[in-house]
């Protein structure tokens, strides 16, 4: 099962996907979290990608959703069981 969450950074510019790295989760969850933006008429630029712990990763989703960034449609549903599962 998939469980991404996406965030949309206030300038509207960056957007982030928080991932979980099932390789880890067995023993040190930790999650991948990839920074992009898109690009008219080409494709999606990624930027970076970070790999960190599942507590870090919940706290930067947390700091950015308090900076009133967007969060994406499809992880609306989905944020309570990525940051709580």
């Amino acid at each position: 099962m998939k469980r991404d969450g996406w965030l949309k950074e206030p300038s509207g510019v960056w957007i982030l996907r928080f991932r979980y790295d099932w390789s880890s989760w067995d023993q040190n969850p930790k999650v991948i979290v990839y920074k992009g933006r898109l690009e008219h008429n080409a494709i999606p630029l990624l930027k970076s990608r970070k790999r960190m712990r599942r507590n870090l990763a919940i706290r930067l989703w947390g700091d950015l959703a308090k900076n009133q960034a967007s969060v994406g449609i499809a992880a609306e549903r989905k944020v309570d069981t990525f940051l709580y599962a």
